[in-house]
């Protein structure tokens, strides 16, 4: 099911009309050339730039799930962090999602959500570096996009714009494209909204602030990808298309006011 959000339907029916003006300038050649109607051209034009741009969209969350390698069940590979994450997910009223650690030496962590449901991924140099407050911290800013649908509406705009433009076939030709899809969907500055609602589950400021610091080291896995950068906690490549992040030290600052 599409995104209830009013600007990600609408940029996706501004692209789906741009796709039915492709469409329609070879068919309307070919219906001179073969004789028929070329009126009848637009609309066929129409019902095949939209009908496949919808069917695209509805496939987001799954090739997003797929590029990060996150399957179907989860196991228990750290108590503690599985233990957070079905506490904290009892304590904001959502229902637990599947939990995946990538063998990773960066420090790094991403959640998704769809209508197959919520997952977190987190890499193994987090979890390494990481104490049980900071851990906390950062699982609390991974659960708030799920619970506000914040994380539905970032993983539908990463397999839709995202993995068309930025790291497809047309990322090329195409990447300003995805650029100004993904400024129109995702909120500017949502980034420190996510670090400002995590800390008020958490209620300790300096444990998130402390696993900025960290994860300010070194945090660029190799499942990054200009498509899906916007997903991290901390966005490794800093592409247009993590716009909903701010700096990591203006985060840090403003945390350490909180």
């Amino acid at each position: 099911m599409l995104v209830a959000n009013n600007a990600f339907r609408t940029t996706l029916l501004y692209l789906a009309g741009a796709a039915s003006l492709l469409v329609l300038l070879p068919l309307l050649v070919l219906f001179v050339l073969v004789g028929l109607s070329w009126w009848i051209a637009i609309p066929l034009a129409l019902l095949v730039g939209f009908g496949l741009t919808f069917l695209w969209a509805r496939g987001a969350s799954w090739r997003v799930v797929k590029q990060l390698g996150i399957s179907d069940a989860s196991v228990c590979e750290d108590p503690g962090l599985c233990s957070l994450v079905e506490g904290l997910s009892l304590s904001i009223g959502i229902e637990e999602p599947s939990l995946h650690i990538v063998q990773d030496p960066s420090k790094n962590a991403v959640s998704v959500d769809g209508p197959d449901g919520a997952s977190i991924l987190v890499t193994s140099g987090l979890l390494d570096a990481l104490g049980r407050m900071e851990l906390e911290g950062v699982v609390a800013e991974l659960l708030v996009p799920i619970k506000n649908d914040h994380a539905e509406l970032a993983t539908a705009a990463a397999g839709t714009f995202g993995s068309l433009f930025l790291d497809g076939p047309l990322a090329g030709v195409a990447a300003p494209v995805g650029a100004w899809a993904m400024r129109r969907v995702i909120e500017p500055d949502g980034g420190f909204a996510a670090d400002r609602d995590a800390v008020g589950v958490t209620r300790y400021p300096p444990g998130l602030s402390s696993a900025l610091v960290k994860i300010s080291e070194s945090f660029s896995p190799a499942l990054a990808t200009a498509g899906n950068d916007h997903l991290w906690v901390a966005p490794p490549l800093m592409t247009e298309a993590a716009v909903s992040h701010s700096p990591l030290q203006w985060r840090i600052d403003n945390l350490l006011e909180l």
